[in-house]
């Protein structure tokens, strides 16, 4: 999916209010059922709507009637202005309560039997009012689009994937619809729209080179992190640590600011840098976490990690080392000439103190 910047405005819904304006400002007006006539005359509306709407009732099925194949070996589907428009009717109140009169119920039923779905993924919004419209507690269309998800769905096909995530935005039951979309999981992850649908699931995983798609896992996530709650499973432990010092520290600015540099140069590949700001990450959390002063060396961690082993004491005093002997901040050392930290220098570490933070001062 490309999305361009100058045509584009973002925004991701964050509350009920905030959805509520978008809805109030972006939808379109359709023509009513029925015609809205002045207060005077009240009598010529009533006569006028009988006709009116038993006519634009048989121009929503013939428009409904469209979306089927016209054979096996020839596709030769569209939809003219006036049949758009006449899909619309199903979304207006009092036509609604038409539908529910007569036999116009069995009518629909019949026409949606042999209905192609994935003719419907232009107009699935509109028609998808149809298959939720309920009476009491009587749905008489939404067998149709369910045994279509379950049974029939083919999330190889993008049309089939914009008629899930329709389904997803008006209500259907993420539990309801998992089975089929674990089943094309892979399919979904090697589709640039299917992985959006994935992102309803916590099956989603931001490693892709689609950055629209990416910037949505990471901000999603971000949002959840006051409730602990994912869009994704974190899937590194990179991931891991920038999730969880963002939960608990999102206040502590001696904490976010060396973790923003981090994640930052280490994105710009620039890695010796990068080593020195994950090293101040570790070490702002040992002084918050221990209480210790601006002067604390390595020594006073180690103290402070009184349960860890030799080993764990031998890496803090090397993962020390290493940044008082890294070109980019020391030069030289004792009349050595300081070596610049390298991607496997900082993966080495990233790795043996990522799993001592977790296990030791982000409990």
């Amino acid at each position: 999916m490309n999305v361009s910047p100058e045509k584009t405005v973002r925004e991701i819904i964050k509350t009920p209010t905030k959805k509520a304006e978008f809805i109030k400002y972006s939808k379109k007006a359709i023509s009513s059922p029925v015609p809205v006539e002045k207060e005077t005359k009240e009598t010529e509306k009533a006569s006028a709507s009988s006709s009116d709407i038993k006519k634009q009732f048989g121009q929503f099925k013939d428009a409904l009637a469209k979306f089927r194949f016209n054979d096996e070996d020839r596709f030769d589907f569209k939809l003219d202005s006036q049949e758009r428009e006449s899909l619309k009717f199903i979304l207006a109140p009092n036509f609604q309560a038409y539908v529910f009169k007569g036999s116009n119920v069995s009518e629909l039923q019949g026409i949606l039997k042999p209905l192609d779905f994935e003719l419907t993924a232009d107009q699935i919004n509109i028609v998808n009012a149809l298959f939720l419209l309920k009476k009491n507690s009587a749905k008489p269309f939404y067998t149709f689009l369910d045994q279509f998800l379950l049974k029939a769905i083919n999330l190889g096909d993008k049309r089939h994937i914009h008629i899930m995530l329709a389904a997803l935005a008006q209500g259907i039951a993420l539990s309801h619809v998992k089975k089929p979309v674990q089943k094309f999981s892979a399919k979904l992850e090697r589709d640039n729209y299917g992985k959006y649908l994935l992102c309803f699931f916590s099956l989603a995983k931001p490693g892709s080179e689609n950055e629209v798609y990416r910037r949505i896992c990471r901000e999603q996530a971000l949002e959840k992190m006051k409730k602990g709650i994912f869009l994704y499973p974190p899937f590194s432990d990179y991931e891991k640590l920038i999730e969880t010092v963002v939960k608990q520290f999102a206040d502590k600015q001696t904490l976010i600011q060396p973790l923003k540099q981090y994640v930052y140069e280490r994105w710009n590949k620039r890695w010796d840098i990068a080593f020195n700001h994950f090293h101040n990450l570790f070490h702002e959390i040992c002084k918050l976490k221990f209480k210790l002063p601006d002067t604390a060396t390595a020594k006073d961690v180690i103290k402070k990690l009184s349960g860890i082993g030799i080993d764990d004491e031998l890496l803090i005093m090397k993962f020390y080392d290493r940044r008082n002997f890294n070109a980019v901040s020391h030069p030289s050392q004792k009349g050595r000439p300081s070596v610049k930290v390298s991607e496997s220098d900082l993966v080495e570490y990233e790795g043996k103190i990522f799993k001592l933070i977790a296990d030791n001062l982000l409990k």
